[in-house]
């Protein structure tokens, strides 16, 4: 199969990642569950499904994270795919934390008359997040990933976040790269806070 169906549930995936660490002000333990709509330019097919994701902090400045993400796409086309990794954060001003973050990633596709096919690799991203006011948000990065039987792919990723209370956030991201785009809309539930 193509490479395309690998890469953009993860790069669509990756424009909640790159919200995994917040300012100071704000919580880095965090449950979430988003729906997830991808577009594959090069064979005009759509999909869309839903994404589960977390984050602990370890301290101050890393954290693990993990997500998995199932979508279903045009002509019985399916995907699941999950990552697990460590996230560095460094605070640049009191209002904005450079990000970034290295994990490992799987991916399976199906197609109920060709089957399924699997891969994994690894992902890298980079990033920037911003407290514009006490409760609003935007993010945005660059989200590499490289399986290892279907290449690599990178997308640029930006987002907003408002905290609806306390502990509990809504947002939405946008991910764009040369063999798609894809948008998450979403709410994460902090527990540290």
């Amino acid at each position: 199969m193509k490479k395309t169906y690998f890469l953009l549930p993860l790069l669509i995936a990756a424009a909640g990642h790159s919200a995994v660490v917040q300012a100071d002000a704000l919580d880095y333990n965090f449950i979430g569950i988003q729906y997830l709509s991808a577009e594959i330019d090069d064979v005009n097919i759509d999909g869309d499904g839903y994404g589960v994701d977390g984050s602990f902090s370890i301290n101050d400045n890393f954290h693990v994270f993990a997500s998995y993400s199932d979508l279903d796409y045009d002509f019985d086309l399916s995907s699941t795919s999950y990552d697990l990794g460590v996230g560095y954060s460094r605070a640049l001003t009191k209002d904005m934390d450079l990000v970034a973050t290295v994990s490992y990633v799987g991916v399976e596709v199906k197609q109920d008359f060709f089957g399924s096919e699997d891969d994994n690799g690894y992902g890298l991203g980079l990033g920037l997040r911003a407290m514009v006011s006490e409760k609003f948000e935007v993010f945005g990065g660059l989200d590499y990933v490289d399986l290892s039987d279907s290449g690599s792919d990178t997308a640029v990723s930006v987002g907003v976040g408002f905290d609806v209370t306390k502990a509990i956030q809504i947002g939405a991201g946008i991910s764009s790269s040369n063999d798609g785009s894809g948008y998450t809309v979403g709410v994460r539930y902090y527990f540290g806070k």
